[in-house]
C-alpha cells in the first residue's frame, strides 16, 4: 500500500496531460483523482489520460474501490473486481483515505507465492 500522503491525488479539473506527467514524476501508471474539497472521485490511468491528452481529468474517470484497512487480499480482490476497478482507496475506519493500492499490488504475493491455496 502506498500511503494516502505519498499517492499524490489527482484534481479532476487538472488537464489529462498534467496528471499523467504527475504520474511519471511518481513512478506510476494509475492515480486517485479527488474533487475540490479532497474527496476520492474516481481512479485514472496515464494510457488513457495520453490518449486525448488535451481533456480534463473529470472526463477520463475510471472506477476506484474502497477498501476498509486490514481486509485481506482476497476480498481486496473480490471488491476491485466487482466494481471494474484496478486500484483501490484503503479507509480507516472512519472512512477516511490511508492509502492507495493497485490491483498489481495486490496480485504480486499470490503470484509469487504460485498461489497453492
Amino acid at each position: 500500500m502506498t500511503p494516502w500522503f505519498l499517492a499524490g491525488a489527482i484534481d479532476v479539473s487538472w488537464k489529462a496531460r498534467r496528471a499523467a506527467t504527475m504520474l511519471g514524476e511518481l513512478g506510476a501508471r494509475r492515480g486517485v483523482a479527488v474533487d475540490a474539497v479532497g474527496r476520492v472521485v474516481g481512479a485514472v490511468d496515464a494510457i488513457t489520460l495520453l490518449a486525448d491528452p488535451s481533456s480534463v481529468v473529470a472526463d477520463r474517470l475510471e472506477p476506484v474501490g474502497e477498501l476498509a484497512d486490514g481486509i485481506t487480499i482476497r476480498d481486496a480482490l473480490v471488491i476491485l473486481s466487482h466494481n471494474g476497478a484496478k486500484i483501490g482507496v484503503v479507509v480507516d475506519s472512519g472512512g477516511s483515505p490511508i492509502g492507495v493500492v493497485t490491483i498489481e499490488d495486490l496480485l504480486a504475493p499470490l503470484i509469487r507465492s504460485g498461489d497453492k491455496e
